[in-house]
This record gives C-alpha cells, sequence and structure tokens, in this order.
C-alpha cells in the first residue's frame, strides 16, 4: 500500500474532532497523520480519558455544534464486559450517524493494543513481553519493534463489530464479531483521505 504524500485541504468550513479514548490512542493517531501528510489545520484530536460510554456521549452532546465531522476511537472491552456500556455505546453510534452520516467510530476489540500488536507482527496476548507501555510512546515503540500501519491490515482479520467504510452511507453492526480479536482502524486513513477530498 504506497503513501500518498500530497498534502490535502479541508474546506475550512469543515471542522473535525478526533476523539479517543486515551492518551494511547491519542498519540497514535496524531503521529499517524502527520505521517501521511494527512495532519490538517482543521483536525482536534481529544483525549477523553477512557472512562466508559457515557463520557463519549455526555462529549458529543456538549460539542456537536462546535464540529462538523466527529470521530471516535474506542475499545469494545467495557461494552463486551457490560450490558449497560454495549448500549450506550449502540447509543453513541446512532447519535453520531444521526448528526452527520460522515461521523465514525473507529473500535478495537478488546483494546488498542490489539492494533498495536498487530502492527508490529506479534500475537496479542505477547505485547507486555516486548516492554509495551501505554502513552504518548506508543508510535515510537512500534517503529522500534519494525512495525507500521500497513503491517496491522495485513495482520488483523476484515470482521468489525462496526463497519463504516463509506462515507455517505451508515455503519453495519455485526454481534457475532464481538467474539474476534479485531480493530476497524485499518480502514481508518482510507477513510480520512476520503474525508479531506470531499
Amino acid at each position: 500500500m504506497k503513501r500518498n504524500r500530497s498534502k490535502r485541504r479541508l474546506k475550512t468550513t469543515v471542522t473535525v474532532n478526533i476523539a479517543c479514548e486515551g492518551i494511547s490512542e491519542k498519540a497514535y493517531i496524531e503521529n499517524l497523520l502527520k505521517d501521511y501528510n494527512l495532519f490538517t489545520p482543521n483536525i482536534t484530536v481529544s483525549n477523553l480519558e477512557g472512562k466508559g460510554m457515557l463520557p463519549f456521549i455526555s462529549y458529543f452532546e456538549k460539542n456537536e455544534k462546535l464540529y462538523k465531522i466527529f470521530i471516535f476511537v474506542i475499545d469494545l472491552d467495557r461494552a463486551r464486559q457490560k450490558e449497560i456500556e454495549f448500549r450506550n455505546l449502540n447509543k453513541l453510534i446512532d447519535k453520531v450517524e444521526k448528526n452527520n452520516i460522515k461521523n465514525n467510530l473507529f473500535i478495537s476489540n478488546p483494546d488498542f493494543e490489539v492494533f498495536v500488536a498487530a502492527s508490529i507482527g506479534i500475537d496479542y496476548k505477547k505485547l507486555y513481553t516486548y516492554d509495551y507501555q501505554k502513552g504518548n510512546g506508543v508510535y515510537r515503540f512500534i517503529k522500534n519493534n519494525s512495525g507500521n500501519y500497513e503491517k496491522a491490515i495485513e495482520n488483523l482479520p476484515k470482521k468489525f463489530y462496526y463497519e463504516k467504510g463509506e462515507l455517505n452511507k451508515k455503519g453495519t453492526k455485526k454481534v457475532e464479531n464481538l467474539e474476534v480479536n479485531h480493530s476497524n482502524l485499518v480502514y481508518f486513513i482510507d477513510y480520512i483521505k476520503i474525508l479531506l477530498e470531499k
């Protein structure tokens, strides 16, 4: 997969907020966007300090008039463990889709570390044997272990709980994939590229 290094520009009226569950996701997304020359002045990346789905819903409701497009980067672990969290996840999905069909959620199951492990080509359960630590150093950790975004795409299954790869169509939910370790971050870059071209 070749990287297109040409700079893309959003219309100045289009503002995008990428709201991440934690500092690891925020650091990764910022560095990934920079690496692909996709981090425009219109994009803001936020850290919601992951405390369940209700804070995501609250954040969206408080800020929905401030940004044209919302993208959430979250884990599925809590939603898999608690019925209320699962209901709130689906409530969030429905809210963001209703607000703007271009909004999206990028969900890792059970957590973002599935994507990190796939990025360096190792089994998810072995990640912490590589001295992995959550936080600002996640992108450097991947690079230091000969990893990259393309490797994650190769190593992760194309099965998702929530799939929304197209800009102007609603996503689909597949409960049968809740037992599969996966991350729809595998099409994050493609989605951002399409978004920036519109």
